[in-house]
């Protein structure tokens, strides 16, 4: 698993210890992913999170994001995306992509192949056809040291080839937040669904309620269309 490999421009590329090791150095602990209620409930069902290609493959229910079609174009369809920090908690507002949290502790990187792993350097979004793979992603132990930022929304960390998901056995606890009393009876209906998978599943994670002003004054001044997507299941 820990074979050392170099990039190409000859510089010894990192292992998922190395990767480990830098994020313990940092003070990072945990990552996390975030997403809609109907794709979260996808995940609790069949008992792993799931890249957006793998969804699809199955055919299970997900929420469309705008960036679908060039994910593909891009070679990330397939992957899975997770942040540093719970975004919502550090800027007090509704993460984009969606009101659910899955916490991991970064444990989960020692079960995943070399390679699986890779941080980007900015978000996809702002990649193009044909750029090179070090102006997209961390190399080498050096520079992941020396220009990873906690906390840098840009950087993401994504974990590819996983043809079956990835596990419940490092998950921490799932965050999902109420967006207030204007939308109680949607945000009611997700908690239950919720609830029920991981009661049918048996699932030994805590769900955590974030009940936080400055974010529920945010989702107050939604379309009940944006809630739908973003709570809808």
């Amino acid at each position: 698993m820990y074979n050392i490999k170099y990039n190409e421009k000859g510089g010894r590329m990192m292992t998922n210890l190395m990767i480990k090791n830098i994020l313990i150095e940092k003070r990072i602990y945990a990552l996390y992913h975030a997403n809609t209620v109907l794709t979260s409930c996808t995940f609790l069902e069949y008992g792993a999170l799931l890249s957006r290609e793998l969804v699809e493959k199955y055919g299970l229910r997900q929420t469309e994001q705008y960036s679908d079609h060039q994910d593909k174009i891009l070679g990330v369809y397939g992957d899975l995306f997770f942040d540093s920090v719970d975004i919502a908690n550090r800027i007090k507002a509704p993460n984009l992509y969606g009101p659910v949290v899955f916490e991991y502790s970064i444990d989960f990187i020692d079960g995943l192949q070399s390679d699986d792993i890779r941080i980007t350097r900015d978000n996809p979004v702002h990649w193009w056809t044909g750029m090179n793979a070090n102006k997209k992603y961390f190399y080498t132990e050096e520079e992941l040291r020396r220009e990873y930022r906690l906390g840098e929304f840009k950087q993401h960390f994504t974990v590819k080839n996983q043809s079956k998901g990835l596990g419940f056995k490092y998950l921490r606890r799932i965050i999902l937040d109420d967006p207030g009393e204007k939308y109680q009876d949607i945000f009611n209906r997700a908690k239950e669904r919720i609830e029920q998978f991981l009661y049918m599943n048996a699932t030994n994670v805590r769900l955590e309620i974030r009940d936080v002003k400055r974010i529920q004054d945010e989702y107050a001044t939604k379309s009940q269309d944006k809630i739908e997507k973003l709570f809808g299941v």
